[in-house]
């Protein structure tokens, strides 16, 4: 016959077990699953902005970026995103206005040859995050769109220039600004696994 004493000693043991237990399976019930980090193909993806002008619009793109993803189990949402972009791959089509984009009055490329965008919540369409110009961090927001089809996500946002210190703006005659303050940004994102 076991005594009082152990009996419940063994009892408080099982006990413990069974709380144990349990906390494990609600942490296991918790723990979101991720997919392995997914690598956008540079190929059928692109990071493109565009502001306003006196003319119109300028238009560009940076050739050389890259950008992970993470992902739920089946890959329908993401959970993170980084996006790192080399600031001298700029291109807008026209060879003098990249050698000034480059320059100091604008992207500084030589000082900071790479701008950054590391998303710090996502939520429904909404991925919040931080984007880093020229050594300046700022908080930006993209609405997301997705392509299930093509497997692809589309980053809408926009930015203020003079937030990271790119104010260089020449007057015309009639003392209008030549060069919008407003940047839009369209990253497309092509997702295919492996």
């Amino acid at each position: 016959n076991i005594g009082l004493r152990q009996f419940l000693r063994m009892a408080k043991a099982m006990k413990n077990n069974i709380v144990v237990g349990f906390l494990c399976l609600l942490c296991i019930a918790y723990t979101p699953a991720f997919a392995a980090t997914i690598n956008a193909s540079p190929a059928e993806s692109s990071v493109m902005f565009r502001l306003n002008h006196d003319l119109g619009y300028t238009v560009g793109y940076f050739n050389n970026f890259s950008a992970t993803l993470d992902a739920n189990d089946d890959q329908s949402q993401i959970v993170s995103a980084n996006i790192q972009v080399k600031t001298d791959s700029i291109n807008t089509r026209n060879a003098i206005r990249d050698e000034g984009l480059r320059s100091s009055l604008f992207l500084e490329t030589g000082k900071f040859p790479q701008a950054v965008f590391e998303s710090t919540k996502v939520e429904g369409d909404q991925v919040s995050g931080l984007l880093t110009i020229k050594g300046i961090v700022k908080p930006i927001s993209f609405k997301l769109e997705r392509d299930s089809a093509k497997k692809k996500i589309v980053l809408k946002g926009s930015f203020n220039r003079h937030d990271y210190g790119i104010t260089y703006n020449p007057v015309m005659a009639h003392k209008k600004k030549i060069i919008g303050d407003r940047v839009e940004l369209i990253i497309e994102l092509n997702i295919h696994a492996g």
